[in-house]
């Protein structure tokens, strides 16, 4: 199941249709070729499976579509090179019949992520829609998102998007300095003046879409007033902040790690002159959860809600089935592989599985005498580990006094 897709890569846009849409209605004999369709004739029209098992009402897989990818980021550990990057058509098919035939799951999220998912052609997203609806056996909720970092968004892209209601998440940094001396093209060359034509399409064809940062210590020293005013000139409306992090797998990494501690100490003086000037102008994906979270709301990021082991899985290229994809590299975090395995076995029953989710959910609840422990959950486990990994341990997760800024705030 660890073939390329001959067609994955294909230069040529894929045929287009009157409607971006029309393809949902094309035969089987249209859609694929005769390899697609002999794998798919193989995987039975699932049935809902109706055993007492207990999942997730929301379920998001993490797809590693490829791992191939145009850029070189000094901070990434995610990009691969070589033959075998690209998920199969085989493994792609299976794994979304699967995802629509497991019971319980009344939302169902698709994260598109890489490497660079722009590399495949729009045909293969095609396929995958198609795929979902031809599998379809009741009414649950699939919602589609990418990761991409927008160098090769172009107007058919963004048609696409627009039609099958793809939000877009775009890994793009603070300002053109800082981004060119990060994410670079293999040549060497900055990749900022091709994202941000990226950035303009999807604010043209209003598609939704948000920034993903990455904060490092160049950044801190921008201040928290330098970096908001840095996204509002470029026209930011939606931004999500990412400490830098080190590898997982203990190698060695060109970016130095941003500790916890530090990179909370700059979020309160972000909060500070966000919550008094900025609020209205720009949402910090961070921020405003938390916030919200303070002031009574419910929040839906991952970070803040805790038990997200068995919620979040990262489907690989070969088909291996891990944690979210904030554990590549980490090999206890790896649950099974469907290249061998249905996802319900690798949910199900599953040691390993059952042994990260105990220890995650130890490590969080450990934070529980924690007065504000009830808004957080004792927060990302991942960072926890990462802390306790560095030296830095505590009865706090860490956001304590981030959250009494914001209660105070409230007040």
């Amino acid at each position: 199941m660890g073939g390329m897709d001959p067609e994955a890569l294909a230069d040529g846009p894929a045929v287009h249709a009157p409607s971006a849409l029309d393809f949902l209605r094309l035969s089987e004999q249209d859609m694929f070729n005769r390899h697609q369709r002999d794998g798919l004739d193989a995987l039975e029209k699932p049935k809902l499976l109706t055993e007492d098992i207990r999942y997730p009402a929301s379920l998001y897989i993490i797809l590693k579509a490829t791992r191939l990818c145009n850029l070189r980021c000094s901070y990434c550990n995610a990009w691969r090179e070589g033959p075998n990057q690209v998920i199969s058509f085989e493994l792609l098919a299976k794994t979304i019949q699967n995802a629509m035939s497991l019971p319980g799951i009344r939302w169902l999220h698709i994260v598109w992520h890489g490497g660079e998912t722009t590399l495949l052609s729009r045909r293969y997203f095609e396929r995958a829609i198609w795929l979902q609806e031809h599998f379809r056996i009741d009414d649950r909720r699939v919602e589609h998102s990418i990761q991409t970092n927008a160098t090769l968004l172009n107007e058919d892209w963004c048609r696409f998007f627009k039609a099958t209601g793809f939000s877009v998440g775009v890994s793009l940094d603070f300002n053109e300095k800082n981004h060119d001396r990060h994410r670079r093209f293999k040549d060497g060359s900055g990749s900022y003046a091709d994202a941000r034509r990226g950035v303009d399409l999807l604010e043209k064809f209003e598609i939704p879409h948000g920034w993903l940062a990455v904060v490092d210590e160049q950044v801190m020293a921008l201040g928290a007033r330098g970096l908001l005013e840095g996204l509002l000139e470029q026209n930011v409306a939606t931004v999500g902040f990412l400490n830098a992090l080190p590898a997982n797998d203990e190698s060695s990494s060109p970016m130095p790690y941003l500790p916890w501690d530090r990179f909370v100490e700059f979020l309160r003086d972000v909060f500070r002159l966000w919550k008094a000037e900025y609020r209205d102008k720009i949402t910090i994906r961070e921020l405003d959860s938390l916030y919200r979270i303070v002031g009574g709301s419910d929040s839906r990021l991952c970070i803040y809600q805790g038990g997200c082991m068995g919620q979040y899985l990262t489907v690989e290229p070969d088909g291996v089935v891990s944690a979210c994809d904030k554990y590549v590299g980490d090999e206890a975090f790896r649950f099974g592989s469907l290249a061998t395995q249905s996802l319900q076995e690798i949910l199900v029953n599953n040691s390993s599985l059952e042994q990260v989710r105990s220890e995650s959910d130890a490590l969080l609840s450990s934070f529980s005498l924690c007065a504000n422990y009830k808004y957080c959950r004792g927060g990302c486990p991942h960072d926890a580990r990462l802390n306790l990994r560095h030296g830095i341990s505590s009865n706090c997760c860490g956001l304590y006094d981030l959250i009494e800024d914001m209660k105070e705030e409230e007040r």
